[in-house]
């Protein structure tokens, strides 16, 4: 038993090791570089007895932050329903799954609401993780098409999760209560997004198929009713233009997610990576605008070392 569990941790490190997004790791390194700043200098401050009435005001204020973590917490598990094998039965198989194949092995607490903003959604309180499902989002499990679109959704959060470091989270949280947020966001965030993007495709690898994923992300988009007159087409063009534009491309500066189109192409990007057959079949079913922006997602193929451009056109 002990080398089944073994085996399954070291296919979950492989998994999130070719899952990690490029941009991970240099911005994780400036989002440490910029709090360990921010630290050093309380640290710093800490030793001037001129300011220990400040830091006995930032007791005050984590202790008041606990606090509402911990109403929060409460409030959560008395306005929606948890998720368990007694409750949804269902739903809980696909979690089990997941994890698994992540293997994912923290706690997260998962609870459905009805009319979320958004079909999934995570919170953190103070290391313990909370996944919110908007009921619609995970309705009809009892085809397997169903469980791996919302498997494919959970896989998302899951995947965010774990292509965070959990020791980071308390620090984050302080800076954000603390009102420094701001001042960081320029150096963090570029981090926060970048694991975003890792979690999106953790989740592909968990089911490794293209439709089941577009249409999961459709869903997830405009509502299990209007996903079915999504044409992936004028999605992509929109995608496209979103990311040429300047503006948008600076209001994406400081927020911890990124747009969602950009998860959307860099999805596709990474589809093209591991399978290149099923990223040009979606290709070929699209607008030749759309077709375009997709093909500005594959890098060029690289020339031959030693091998003249001539020779190999030839």
């Amino acid at each position: 038993m002990s080398m089944q569990t073994d085996d399954e941790a070291t296919r979950a490190e492989q998994l999130l090791r070719d899952s990690r997004h490029p941009s991970e790791a240099p911005a994780f390194v400036l989002a440490v570089t910029a709090v360990g700043v921010v630290l050093a200098i309380g640290l710093f401050a800490v030793f001037s007895p001129a300011v220990l009435g400040g830091l006995l005001a930032i007791v005050g204020v984590a202790l008041f932050i606990w606090l509402n973590f911990q109403i929060g917490r409460v409030r959560m598990r008395a306005h929606a329903v948890a998720v368990t094998s007694a409750s949804f039965p269902a739903l809980q198989e696909v979690i089990d799954d997941v994890r698994s194949r992540l293997g994912y092995r923290r706690r997260v607490d998962v609870f459905v609401v009805r009319g979320q903003a958004t079909a999934a959604a995570t919170y953190t309180y103070f290391g313990v993780n909370a996944i919110l499902l908007d009921g619609s989002a995970i309705a009809d499990l009892d085809s397997e098409r169903r469980r791996s679109e919302v498997r494919f959704l959970l896989a998302t959060e899951f995947g965010h999760l774990l292509a965070r470091f959990s020791w980071w989270v308390p620090a984050r949280v302080a800076v954000t209560r603390l009102g420094l947020q701001q001042v960081l966001a320029p150096f963090v965030a570029p981090w926060l997004r970048a694991t975003v993007y890792t979690g999106d495709r953790l989740a592909y690898l968990c089911t490794r198929d293209v439709d089941v994923s577009m249409n999961a992300i459709h869903r997830a988009l405009v509502g299990k009713d209007a996903a079915a007159d999504l044409r992936p087409s004028g999605l992509i063009e929109q995608a496209g233009s979103v990311r040429q534009s300047f503006i948008l491309r600076v209001a994406e500066i400081l927020p911890s997610t990124p747009h969602t189109t950009n998860r959307y192409l860099e999805l596709l990007a990474f589809i093209a990576q591991v399978q290149p057959a099923d990223f040009d079949r979606l290709r070929d079913a699209v607008s030749p605008k759309a077709a375009a922006v997709m093909t500005q997602l594959v890098p060029p193929p690289t020339q031959p070392v030693g091998l003249p451009p001539a020779a190999a056109e030839g």
